[in-house]
């Protein structure tokens, strides 16, 4: 946080150091890490089990190559995903990296909505242009820190029953898109 004074006012700039290859996701633990919003649970334990790194690609290829079926589709379908995965380490990346913020989780498995309503203390997305449809409606509430100091917004995604069903179909077209 850069402090300055100029005219009698006082000038705040917030700088924050990044990697020179951010938001990119280069490693295969990394790469295992951002999949989890796709993963089972049973998937997820076969991860945390595997040995050595070698198993763990020969799960990440399987995981893929099962879910899309041939080699060309899943490298399409890899490659969005992964895109998504940087898009949200660009957009909503604080103090943590983007894509493990609620913000970004919705941004990775369902994409960017039809429209957002900002307003000091919350973000609304939208992903139907019906604004009365909860089910596809995100609601992202501001959290403040205690001191209020915190130079950047932190939104937590109001969690609703409605959005399950959605929400499993979206992760359901990641496994199974058309072949």
């Amino acid at each position: 946080r850069l402090v300055a004074r100029a005219g009698g006012q006082r000038q705040e700039r917030v700088v924050c150091a990044v990697p020179p290859d951010f938001p990119l996701i280069r490693t295969l633990p990394e790469m295992v890490e951002a999949l989890g919003y796709l993963l089972s649970r049973r998937e997820r334990r076969r991860f945390a089990d595997a040995p050595k790194p070698q198993a763990q690609r020969e799960l990440f290829d399987e995981f893929w190559g099962r879910a899309v079926g041939n080699r060309d589709a899943a490298r399409t379908q890899l490659r969005r995903y992964y895109s998504r995965i940087e898009e949200a380490g660009k957009r909503f990346s604080t103090f943590k990296p983007g894509w493990k913020t609620d913000r970004g989780m919705v941004y990775v498995v369902l994409g960017p909505p039809l429209h957002v309503e900002t307003w000091p203390d919350r973000e609304i997305w939208y992903y139907s242009y019906d604004d009365t449809d909860e089910r596809h409606t995100y609601v992202f509430e501001r959290i403040r820190e205690m001191d209020d100091q915190t130079p950047f917004a932190h939104y937590v995604l109001v969690r609703s029953g409605a959005h399950q069903r959605p929400w499993q179909r979206a992760v359901e077209a990641w496994r199974s898109p058309e072949k």
